[in-house]
């Protein structure tokens, strides 16, 4: 369940903010049916009286058993995605979810500044 985790697949924050647009963005390669599918396990718990909703993944990376680093990565809104974001975290012990309310701000700033 997490072999990956501690080895040697490498991926950078932009690359992963690359997956999502190429997952969810406008010029999508995957069909509507993936994406509601993909938007229903992505989405975040808790956010049921906070907007926008964001959907994403969270993960951590690990050295010798150690984390040295968390992560997430997605996006928002659901309905028009526009805003794609990888937030890491290097040093975090807690985990990927370390990561969530940080992405929460920049989709909030952005968001805003969009209005």
């Amino acid at each position: 369940t997490g072999f990956w985790i501690e080895s040697s697949l490498l991926i950078s924050p932009q690359e992963q903010t690359e997956v999502m647009e190429r997952i969810f963005g406008e010029d999508s390669v995957c069909s509507e049916e993936t994406r509601r599918e993909l938007k229903k396990v992505m989405l975040l718990e808790g956010q049921e009286q906070t907007a926008p909703l964001i959907y994403g993944k969270t993960g951590m990376g690990m050295a010798q058993g150690i984390v040295v680093n968390a992560w997430f990565t997605g996006f928002a809104p659901a309905e028009d995605p526009q805003i794609v974001v990888t937030v890491i975290i290097e040093g975090a012990g807690s985990g990927g979810d370390y990561a969530v309310p940080m992405a929460r701000r920049v989709f909030d700033a952005c968001l805003k500044e969009a209005e």
